[in-house]
């Protein structure tokens, strides 16, 4: 792991670790879990509130403090992560520290797992940014920075170059690995497993079905690899149904 810039917890910030119960996991490994972190004051499951992200670094609020325990909770009984990755943002490391302390093992940062920065329209209703986004996600566009952030280039180049070699670790291993990232990572991974990691389905990476708390599956079938959104969204405001891979766009259940 030491190739994805992964930094390793100093002794003193570990936790002891705890009794976690033997009863087989829902969704054994191998496996990597893509799991969105737990809420902030920045997110909100009504469009005209959400504000964007990117770099900046907001604190969970206290419905996401709340929440990152129940992802860990959920997550220590039906993943069993042997190993915790995340972003270095806090909202990130918060969310993964509870999942290691429930799993009993260790968590790791790095930036690699940071989304998309998009420089000037971070703190800014997201609303306001959709088009700009969507411009700079355009075949075209993808070699351009967005005002004051990285290109969409740039950006997927970090991330999924990072997702690629938690893959061929999951390979060689045979864990489960659990990463804690962010709305537009899971969705650029979406795409790209949806263009048979060859390009991005435009459409997947577009549509808004991804709230905290959300977990990708990626998992090896036969020799390729293939996906799935799991149904259970610990702490969403609603249900999150699951969907196809290719029927809509929000990931496919098998």
């Amino acid at each position: 792991m030491k190739a994805i810039g992964i930094r390793r917890p100093a002794r003193a910030e570990r936790t002891e670790k705890p009794e976690v119960a033997s009863k087989e996991a829902k969704y054994p490994g191998p496996g990597v879990f893509l799991i969105r972190h737990a809420n902030t004051a920045l997110n909100s499951p009504d469009p005209g509130k959400e504000k964007i992200r990117g770099h900046l670094n907001p604190p969970l609020d206290a419905s996401g403090v709340a929440q990152s325990k129940e992802i860990a909770g959920h997550a220590s009984a039906t993943i069993r992560p042997e190993v915790v990755l995340s972003s270095d943002l806090q909202r990130a490391t918060h969310t993964a520290d509870q999942i290691a302390q429930t799993a009993g093992t260790d968590a790791f940062k790095s930036s690699t797992f940071r989304p998309w920065d998009l420089g000037d329209a971070q703190g800014k209703p997201a609303a306001d940014a959709a088009d700009m986004v969507a411009l700079h996600a355009k075949p075209e566009n993808r070699n351009k920075d967005v005002p004051g952030g990285e290109s969409f280039n740039d950006f997927s180049s970090r991330f999924l170059g990072g997702l690629e070699k938690v893959m061929a670790h999951v390979e060689q291993t045979g864990q489960c690995v659990a990463v804690v990232t962010h709305y537009r990572d899971l969705k650029l991974a979406q795409a790209w497993m949806d263009a048979d990691r060859k390009g991005f389905d435009e459409k997947t990476f577009a549509t808004n079905d991804t709230p905290t708390g959300s977990i990708m599956r990626i998992f090896p079938r036969g020799k390729d690899w293939d996906y799935e959104m799991l149904k259970e969204v610990p702490g969403a405001a609603e249900p999150k149904a699951e969907s196809a891979r290719n029927g809509d766009a929000g990931g496919r259940a098998v």
